[in-house]
């Protein structure tokens, strides 16, 4: 990308870059809900239940069409970003960094919640910090594209071979051990979140981690041009967003509507369908961004643009607090499996708030999130041990 205009953010902290964050681990609630609340299968298949309704499909594709996997991307490609930002403290600072944050996820994943994707993203990073300093910028964009399809490829292979009869449509039996499983406590919870965080990191060797490297990549080199610290036009990143998005929508819309036709099959959504999906993430999590961007000079001095700014620079502590506050709900208070996806959809205005008030009040006394705080200093404290 070639910008006619240069427009260089403030020195220090690049505050539309925070704000993206904060909507990022917003957006990712969007779907996490689904995760917390509902059996696994209803994150993947619109129609999860015999006894399904109309809302709730409906519900379904757009949450598919607007924010599947485009929030998480947009997570991933400023994780790329954060380590261009981090890159002069040099490798085994970052290294550490990760290997810190890699505890916080198993901590997470299997004391909290088996969806963690903490630790994903350090040992997915881990891998991308040693690329970034043996590689040049040109070979790290075409290994970007290269793996990012490689691993699209590996699931058609592997799900083509899957036969889904047994899991696709959720039985009674089939929730009511998924129940158990999340609701009931000591060894037998804990056996549970640790098989299935082995099961992810399984995954993310196999596949998933292709694409969180390829996205990482991605922002690692689109903050070392410039796109990402705001150094463009207004105008070239509205142009950007309109050229990012909508191709992206129409070719959803069309894969989504061949996928209802086909009367929602294992095969052609969780295979045919959501290649296709991850195919139009990039441009479109990119044209989020680019329209946050291209509209920054216009809301950055709003107290909704400060509050998203804290947000995400708490994005840790905020994606840990969601988790606390998702549990406690539906796995502490019983109501897994109670509430359709539309009725979820009232539990994330009162969570966002909740994440908004904390940032915004904590950071009007302190410099950083406590789980930020924390995971700063043992960085340090291992980076000191191990030099």
């Amino acid at each position: 990308m070639i910008a006619a205009t240069v427009s260089p953010e403030s020195q220090g902290r690049i505050y539309c870059l925070d704000a993206v964050r904060g909507i990022a681990i917003l957006g990712i609630l969007l779907m996490n809900i689904f995760g917390f609340a509902l059996p696994q299968m209803a994150y993947m298949n619109p129609v999860y239940t015999s006894s399904i309704e109309t809302p709730d499909i409906t519900i379904w594709v757009i949450f598919n069409l607007l924010v599947q996997g485009k929030f998480l991307a947009i997570f991933s490609i400023l994780f790329g970003a954060t380590l261009a930002l981090l890159h002069q403290r040099g490798q085994r600072w970052n290294a550490c960094r990760l290997v810190i944050l890699a505890i916080f996820g198993i901590i997470h994943g299997v004391g909290f919640w088996e969806g963690d994707i903490l630790l994903a993203y350090a040992l997915t990073g881990l891998v991308a910090v040693l690329l970034f300093y043996q590689k040049s910028e040109y070979n790290l964009l075409k290994i970007a594209c290269a793996i990012y399809v490689i691993g699209l490829m590996i699931l058609f292979v592997l799900g083509s071979l899957i036969d889904a009869n047994d899991f696709w449509i959720v039985s009674d039996e089939q929730a009511l051990f998924e129940l158990l499983q999340k609701t009931t406590g000591g060894m037998v919870g804990l056996i549970y979140r640790a098989q299935s965080v082995w099961n992810m990191i399984e995954m993310l060797f196999i596949q998933y981690g292709w694409q969180l490297l390829g996205l990482m990549i991605v922002g690692f080199l689109l903050l070392r041009n410039g796109w990402l610290q705001g150094r463009f036009s207004a105008q070239h990143y509205r142009r950007m967003a309109l050229i990012f998005i909508f191709p992206a929508l129409l070719v959803q819309l069309v894969s989504l509507y061949l996928q209802s036709r086909f009367g929602w099959s294992y095969f052609t959504t969780s295979i045919v369908g959501y290649i296709i999906n991850e195919l139009m993430i990039p441009l479109q999590s990119l044209g989020y961004i680019a329209l946050v961007y291209g509209f920054w000079q216009t809301i950055e001095g709003r107290l909704m643009a400060k509050i998203l700014q804290s947000i995400g620079r708490m994005a840790l502590t905020n994606y840990l607090l969601q988790t606390l506050i998702c549990t406690t709900i539906f796995y502490h208070l019983g109501y897994f499996n109670s509430f359709s996806r539309s009725e979820l959809l009232g539990f994330i205005v009162p969570i966002w708030l909740v994440n908004m008030l904390f940032s915004y009040c904590w950071l009007r006394f302190f410099n950083q999130g406590p789980i930020e705080w924390l995971w700063r200093k043992l960085t340090d404290r291992l980076y000191v041990v191990l030099r």
